[in-house]
């Protein structure tokens, strides 16, 4: 058997490298973190090794440096030169105590590698492009803005505070999703797409490991960007009476981003969070996110783009005028809009084929007629889909937001 580990041996050495000088500049946080990476290397080299005595020795050099992760997290004053792990005769007469150690990471290796699984589950491909999201001009230019600036080296003396990571908050269904997926697309970042009330319900009692797990992926790749949605379930009440399980989540991500704010402006991964609710938001994230934008309902040139890619896109046309389209979907979202064009889409098939809702015919076979959807079932699909957010809800994304300037 031939060990073909070379080019990863390579990466460990210089991220190795990396963890002492981080570590000797005082740069505690980024050092435990490229730690961490090492154990992670050194862990994916077991399945290399030439032997067992072999992958008993990475198992525990990985284990040990897991351990010098953690006491440097706990504020521990430690040793990083290159005698802080044992020698190789000394790993080869490994004790008992340390055959259990490696035991137990390996079983803390088969427990990551389940977390990788879940991870790779949340990378998402992002074909969208900002110009296939209907209006939203503003804050498009917004977050566009935002990463410009903070990917730009500096005139010699000038200091601008710069924000990677966002906070997008407005009515649901107003694009906040899609809008992140444009701006990973543009930067040819991997997106990584969380939905917090998720992890918390399958992860309950291990959403913080998940939540560290995942940064540490983020950070191993050239460009990333994860997108956090319902933000406002890391703390979901603000009396203080979080279970532990959401304490530890909560924890771990405002750890996690702080060590993202303590890197370069054009260090990545980035970050967005989103909300519906940012009045429910805890203080301490908010403050993570060095800018926050607000996602509007869609104005009336939106809402016009917006109908002509839902109609257009799925080869369906109205012969309702689109002006008048535009002024009585005024109120609605992007997605309440797709809802309605999908309404009215299926009103017109059941007119247009009567024999759909035949009990002889009613599974498969048969021709689909469809003609232009006319006004009369533009105006049905309007009375049975109504828009979710009204003038009050609006009004409460104002006045929080002039709270929160």
């Amino acid at each position: 058997m031939v060990d073909i580990s070379g080019g990863m041996k390579a990466q460990f050495d210089t991220s190795l490298k990396r963890a002492q000088d981080l570590y000797a500049a005082g740069q505690h946080h980024a050092a435990a973190q490229e730690y961490e990476r090492c154990a992670r290397i050194m862990k994916e080299l077991v399945s290399s090794a030439v032997s067992v005595s072999v992958q008993r020795q990475r198992l525990e050099k990985a284990r040990q440096y897991l351990e010098l992760a953690k006491r440097i997290r706990a504020g521990e004053t430690v040793a990083v030169t290159s005698g802080e792990l044992a020698d190789d005769a000394r790993q080869r007469q490994i004790s008992a105590t340390a055959m259990r150690s490696a035991v137990k990471t390996s079983q803390e290796t088969e427990s990551e590698e389940d977390f990788s699984s879940e991870i790779a589950r949340l990378i998402q491909k992002a074909p969208v492009k900002w110009e296939q999201i209907g209006g939203l001009e503003q804050t498009k230019s917004d977050m566009r803005t935002a990463y410009a600036l903070a990917a730009a080296t500096m005139p010699q003396g000038v200091r601008l505070k710069t924000s990677r990571n966002l906070l997008l908050y407005g009515p649901p269904g107003t694009g906040k999703t899609l809008l992140a997926a444009a701006a990973s697309n543009e930067l040819a970042a991997t997106f990584f797409n969380v939905k917090v009330s998720g992890i918390l319900s399958k992860y309950f009692g291990e959403s913080s490991k998940l939540v560290s797990a995942l940064f540490t992926e983020a950070r191993s790749r050239p460009a990333s960007l994860i997108f956090f949605d319902e933000v406002d379930a890391l703390a979901p009440s603000r009396s203080g009476n979080l279970e532990g399980a959401e304490t530890r989540l909560l924890s771990a991500f405002l750890s996690e981003m702080a060590g993202l704010e303590s890197k370069g402006a054009a260090t990545l991964p980035l970050v967005i969070g989103a909300t519906n609710m940012p009045w429910s938001v805890d203080n301490a994230i908010l403050s993570r996110f060095g800018k926050l934008v607000y996602v509007p309902l869609p104005d009336e040139p939106a809402r016009h783009a917006i109908l002509a890619i839902q109609l257009e896109q799925n080869g369906l046309k109205c012969d309702a005028p689109a002006d008048e389209m535009v002024r009585l979907t005024d109120g609605y979202s992007g997605r309440d809009i797709e809802k309605l064009c999908a309404e009215a889409a299926e009103i017109m098939c059941r007119a247009a084929n009567p024999e759909l809702s035949g009990a002889a015919q009613g599974v498969g076979g048969g021709r689909l007629r469809v003609r232009p959807i006319s006004r009369s079932e533009f105006e049905e699909a309007l009375r049975r889909i109504r828009p979710k957010s009204g003038h009050s809800d609006i009004d409460q994304y104002r006045k929080w937001a002039e709270s929160s300037s």
